[in-house]
């Protein structure tokens, strides 16, 4: 392997030899890996076959350079502004010359998926020292116990395109999209076609990015999140770190048991959002909740004010539709559930809207003790700090762009940004060097709301009445019961139908031309004549208004002919279904909404019995089995303290410590040899036969000559020091500019 000589020195140089300003972070950056044996790392790792030419390892040191220069430029313009300098550029890196942005295309290209999943774990983690600030007290959580906790955040997201469309002439070629390896997926709020996922792992402590994972479409979910579980695993075996003092946090995204089972196997501990919130309509929980305890939820009072209440632990049922990869189906999982609700005028967000009130609910395995429900919601709602992170990488690093339409192109690129961004919060830790004595945690002091919220209960209807832990007790002696007396089906059907004929349908249905009331048909009629049932009655608004909500039979509306009339829906489902809501007082749809759970019962064949809520069929939606919690004494707790670390503080040092620098870098090669003679012979059998070449021949194209002198100044740059001089085989000095 050709050998060069280097010399680095913080002190003035030649005009001539000095870069612009916006290379002096990549400078400084390449030079510190140069000195840690990372660059050299880097080339033994990533191998990317091609033909020849560049390797994996050029295209590395130019997006270094790229993501360190903090220019808003892309590849193309980036590329023209280093045709200058390439020459110096190239040798902070050991290399000869840099990649056109043409071959920088061409080599991402050519990256295959595991490049960049075979590079992530070590570059993320050893590449740039992040064990060092892992360790240090400053980046980790203190629950109510005084106990350190690693939080992570894990966030899937989405890249979305959109394809215009293609002009289609007899003298064009056929057209073809760049984008072929995206494919269509839930692309939530931003509109677009297709779309590439991008699941990325963030120590919440330190700010520093711990994995990434990219896929067309929707992505490989339930592997990814395996994944990301097994790395934080193993950083906690890295840092010597309980995995059971591990958090995971994630949006509904992991709400599911898929996610769920991968933390439980792997001993890590999980926060999520729950989406199924068919929980909160049971009667024993809505009593529960009426005489439940409210605390207030911690927050900076910039958004609303939450309360909540603990749920307890519960079963959550096992769904037939979710499988393991090997074809297993989950099991049920035993879980903490944790409720919270703010004041809103409707819905909002995440949740459900019940009664003027948005509630959501949270599950996780954490304890009662360490993490009471107030810390619970407003840990979960740190989260906010990586949307704010995201944000920040698309100024600082530009990610939100695309480098390459090749998935795994477009994952080696972002992963080098990322990297980029580890380097500059190790860097920034370097320089600042935080004391390591933390200050003591302070005393929990949990605020009880006294504001009392009713929800409605139904009245029982089976002669049973709920007992005090949730589970129904049997009819009284005598067949006596509370409430309202059980009425049978067919007469609920007939009382809800009398309730909905009173209404005033003529005000109601205002210029709805061609919408009528059937009392006979028993429902809404639309202009095709199709009777629309009643399906649901929902609350609307802090006064507490209610939505009737009528919904058409199943395969009626496809094959309407007057569908444009009544629905500018283009949807080509089979399954479509118009749906037409109205709003009444709440006096009149109280009413209609019990007499409309009541007369379902018709859909049940056979005799009407009693059957207790413990033994009946389970409902549609996943519904998790509950129990009432016992009641929890709050005292004596210490309160939850999020890491104290400011990553964007250590990334501003960096940035202030090179911005007053200048950076010469000069390159001596040796006299330059003849070029060699046309080779006409075949001298080995590796010629004779044209053999690939090895992985080294590959690498030493575009090594350095032996004998090389680079020489690399930092006018004015003392304080970089404390990152440079981390390095047994060079000294660095340090003269005035």
């Amino acid at each position: 392997m050709p050998k060069s000589q280097r010399v680095v020195s913080i002190e003035s140089r030649s005009a001539t030899s000095r870069l612009p300003e916006w290379a002096t972070g990549g400078a400084v950056h390449l030079e510190w890996m140069e000195r840690r044996g990372v660059l050299k790392e880097v080339g033994k790792r990533l191998r990317i076959r091609r033909e020849g030419g560049y390797v994996g390892l050029d295209v590395v040191i130019f997006l270094i350079l790229f993501f360190g220069s903090r220019l808003s430029v892309g590849i193309k313009e980036f590329g023209g502004r280093t045709r200058q300098y390439q020459r110096q550029l190239a040798a902070l890196g050991g290399r000869r010359r840099l990649p056109a942005p043409s071959s920088v295309s061409r080599v991402l290209g050519a990256t295959e998926h595991r490049h960049a999943q075979q590079l992530a774990p070590w570059l993320l983690l050893d590449g740039c020292g992040a064990i060092e600030v892992l360790g240090h007290p400053s980046t980790k959580t203190l629950d109510a116990r005084g106990e350190q906790w690693h939080v992570f955040d894990l966030d899937p997201t989405s890249t979305v395109l959109r394809h215009r469309a293609l002009p289609e002439m007899d003298d064009l070629p056929e057209p073809r999209r760049r984008s072929e390896q995206a494919k269509p997926g839930y692309m939530g709020r931003k509109r677009g076609e297709v779309k590439l996922s991008r699941t990325t792992l963030q120590h919440a402590g330190s700010g520093l990015w711990m994995g990434l994972w990219m896929s067309p479409g929707n992505g490989e979910q339930r592997e990814e999140f395996e994944a990301a579980v097994q790395t934080v695993r193993d950083i906690c075996t890295r840092v010597d770190h309980p995995t059971e003092r591990a958090l995971v946090r994630i949006d509904g995204a992991g709400g599911n048991l898929p996610f769920i089972t991968a933390c439980q196997e792997a001993g890590v501990r999980y926060l999520t959002r729950w989406n199924h919130y068919g929980l909160l309509d049971q009667p024993e929980v809505r009593e529960y909740l009426n005489s439940a305890s409210w605390y207030e939820v911690p927050d900076s009072g910039s958004g609303p004010r939450r309360h909540t209440a603990e749920l307890g632990w519960m079963t959550l049922p096992s769904n037939h539709k979710r499988r393991r990869a090997d074809g297993r189906r989950y099991d049920s999982v035993v879980a903490r559930m944790v409720v919270s609700r703010f004041a809103a005028e409707s819905k909002r967000g995440a949740g459900i809207f019940i009664d003027g009130w948005m509630y959501e609910l949270f599950v996780t395995d954490l304890s009662e003790e360490a993490w009471p429900a107030p810390e619970l919601v407003t840990a979960y709602y740190g989260r906010c700090g990586q949307e704010n992170r995201f944000s920040q990488e698309d100024h600082e690093l530009g990610l939100d762009r695309i480098f390459s339409y090749h998935v795994p192109g477009q994952e080696l690129a972002n992963l080098v940004g990322l990297f980029v961004w580890n380097l500059r919060v190790c860097h920034g830790m370097a320089l600042c060097d935080p004391p390591t004595e933390m200050p003591a945690p302070e005393p929990r002091r949990p605020i009880l709301v006294e504001q009392r919220v009713e929800l409605f209960v139904e009245a029982p209807t089976d002669g049973d009445e709920p007992s005090s832990d949730g589970v129904a007790a049997g009819a009284p002696p005598g067949g006596e019961s509370r409430g309202t007396p059980p009425v049978a089906p067919s007469e609920a059907r007939e009382q809800l139908l009398s309730a909905l004929d009173v209404l005033d349908w003529p005000s109601l249905l205002g210029d709805k031309r061609g919408w009528s009331w059937d009392r006979e048909g028993g429902g809404l009629l639309c202009p095709n004549k199709a009777a629309l049932n009643l399906s649901s009655v929902k609350t609307f608004g802090l006064d507490n208004s209610r939505i009737l909500r009528f919904v058409t039979p199943a395969s009626v509306c496809p094959d309407c002919p007057l569908r444009g009339r009544c629905t500018t829906s283009r949807s080509t489902s089979p399954t479509f279904r118009k749906e037409f809501s109205m709003s009444v007082p709440t006096d009149t749809a109280k009413p209609i909404g019990a007499l409309l759970v009541k007369s379902r019962a018709d859909r049940m064949p056979g005799p009407v019995k009693s059957v207790p809520p413990s033994q009946r069929p389970a409902p549609r939606k996943m519904v998790a089995s509950w129990k009432r919690p016992a009641d929890q004494d709050e005292a004596g707790k210490l309160a939850v303290r999020s890491a104290l670390l400011l990553p964007a503080a250590l990334r501003k040092a960096l940035a202030a410590a090179c911005l007053d620098v200048d950076t010469h870098v000069t390159v001596t090669e040796p006299t330059p040899l003849p070029p060699p003679p046309v080779a006409v012979f075949a001298i080995t059998a590796s010629d004779r036969q044209h053999r690939r070449k090895t992985w080294t021949e590959r690498h030493q194209w575009n090594e350095l000559t032996e004998g090389t002198i680079v020489r690399v100044g930092f006018a004015g740059g003392g304080s970089l020091v404390r990152i440079l001089r981390h390095s047994e085989s060079t000294e660095i000095t340090h003269a005035a500019a």
